[in-house]
């Protein structure tokens, strides 16, 4: 046996605004989610841009990196010679300090043949004079200089050269000041 009910269905109630929570809120938020897609994929692009525009800077740079490297291995080492003939230096004393000291106190009639410095404290003269006052002025001159100590007048004999006599002289002496200049008479 079928069973038919004749009896008309219970009308439905319809919210009136029920189709537009129904579709309009999944299609907000859709739209949004495309828009937040959207603006994302449009920054990583940028980024993207901003990437390959960098590579391509370091690119055209690196060169000058190397360059600079290069520059930078250079300078090191030139510090460290620096460093090593200062040392070196340090250990020596100078002989254009001692030339500077000397040749203020050397008299105008008094010639400078050779000067040698066996140590950093030490030091030997030799030159010419045309007298022995003059050597004796020398002599005088480096003592109240006040730079040299155990000065000794080791050789002052006559010599002729050419016709003109002279007397060849040798000093020794040591050394109190290097680096000062001294205030010396001529």
């Amino acid at each position: 046996m079928i069973r038919i009910n004749l009896l008309p269905r219970a009308p439905r109630r319809r919210i009136s605004g029920r189709p537009l929570l129904e579709i309009g809120i999944p299609l907000l938020v859709f739209a949004v989610l495309v828009g937040w897609y959207l603006a994302l994929s449009t920054q990583i692009a940028n980024k993207n841009t901003d990437i390959r525009d960098t590579d391509a800077k370091i690119v055209q740079l690196q060169p000058q990196v190397e360059r600079v490297e290069e520059l930078k291995k250079r300078i090191e080492e030139a510090k460290r010679k620096e460093e090593l003939l200062a040392q070196l230096l340090a250990t020596q004393l100078p002989a254009s300090s001692i030339l500077a000291n000397i040749r203020v106190l050397i008299p105008r009639d008094v010639w400078l043949s050779t000067l040698s410095v066996p140590d950093t404290r030490s030091f030997t003269l030799e030159g010419f004079a045309m007298s022995y006052v003059a050597v004796a002025r020398l002599m005088d001159n480096l003592e109240s200089a006040r730079l040299f100590e155990a000065l000794d007048l080791s050789n002052a004999e006559r010599e002729k050269i050419g016709s003109v006599e002279v007397v060849k002289y040798q000093v020794t002496g040591r050394l109190v000041k290097p680096a000062a200049t001294p205030e010396g008479q001529r």
